[in-house]
């Protein structure tokens, strides 16, 4: 698939309206990258993209499988997909650490993992569990997924966070949707949620929820902040009723978290609010006590390639139609330390 130009008015624009308080947040049109499809296959919609090392990324589309890129261009399909031992019939997520790729498979309720640098199986963990959780990440030795797969009739008692040991073992950390208090439990939701680590302390969001939540692993202790979202107090002033009308009216004017992540001195939290084409969406700064520092909009898909700049994915502008859309790398935005 061939990529098109993309007319310099319309970088110029996705960036305009900044608050004032953004005194260290800055943009840097200058710099602009395409990753390259060639003749490998065409991604259909991405869910989910991870930097790995210095120019290399790896994204998951919507087929549930995963490509890796190296310097801008398309190197490989990762893993091995199917049914059988050492392979994924459906990824849900991934997660990499080190040198080595781990792939949840919720359809076949295990995880798989593979190194990076050989493309060798280094084995699977099975447990049913596993069929229930839709993201994780390895931290401290272990693994850590979340469930979000809950509505308004799950019971509040319900646990949101596991642990899993290297042999598969997996215990719930007894924190519950009565611990999460949302503001709302609308529509049933199972998505692949933002989950990150520094320091010994992993960093969560959760559906309908307005605060960024916090695990020590050490301690074993659970703490959050409160985001400033819109929309937020009107849903937890909500009561429960099978008026889709207005579900979807405070569903479209509710902002919700789309990812965040850990910077040196600052944490950056991507959001949306409105429903198609009318999506609004932004990044603000938040020091790690909370206090906002700034934001940017923007009218893209966001993500990370380093620990101080963004970079967007969007469809091909010139064929808005295309099912396979491409990677743009925008180094627009940046922290200055």
């Amino acid at each position: 698939m061939k990529t098109k130009c993309i007319p310099l008015i319309i970088l110029c624009l996705l960036f305009l309206g900044c608050t004032k308080d953004r005194e260290n947040i800055t943009i840097d049109p200058d710099v602009e990258r395409h990753v390259l499809i060639d003749d490998g296959p065409p991604l259909s919609q991405i869910w989910h993209i991870e930097p790995v090392g210095g120019d290399s990324l790896i994204t998951m589309d919507d087929t549930r499988s995963l490509q890796l890129f190296v310097d801008n261009r398309f190197v490989k399909t990762l893993g091995s997909k199917g049914r059988g031992p050492c392979e994924y019939d459906a990824a849900r997520h991934f997660a990499v650490h080190g040198d080595t790729l781990y792939i949840l498979d919720h359809t076949a309720a295990k995880m798989v993992y593979y190194s990076l640098s050989t493309d060798l199986c280094l084995g699977e963990l099975s447990s049913p569990e596993l069929s229930n959780l839709s993201s994780f990440i390895r931290a401290g030795g272990a693994f850590y997924l979340m469930h979000t797969g809950y509505t308004s009739v799950t019971p509040p008692t319900h646990d949101l966070l596991y642990k899993m040991t290297d042999g598969g073992v997996v215990t719930p950390i007894g924190f519950t949707i009565e611990h999460l208090q949302p503001n709302a439990l609308l529509p049933p939701i199972m998505k692949s949620i933002t989950l990150r680590e520094r320091y010994n302390t992993l960093y969560m969001e959760f559906p309908f929820s307005d605060k960024l939540w916090m695990y020590d692993i050490v301690e074993g202790s659970m703490n959050g902040f409160r985001l400033s979202l819109a929309g937020h107090s009107d849903l937890r002033n909500h009561a429960m009723s099978s008026d889709m009308d207005e579900i979807l009216r405070l569903i479209n004017n509710t902002e919700m978290i789309t990812g965040f992540f850990l910077l040196p001195d600052m944490l950056a939290i991507v959001t949306k609010i409105g429903a198609p084409p009318d999506i609004d969406r932004k990044i603000t700064f938040y020091d790690y006590n909370g206090i906002r520092r700034g934001e940017i909009k923007t009218d893209q898909h966001v993500f990370r390639v380093t620990d101080q700049y963004f970079s967007v994915y969007t469809e091909d502008i010139e064929n808005p139609d295309t099912a396979h859309p491409y990677v743009i790398l925008n180094y627009h935005y940046r922290i200055n330390n």
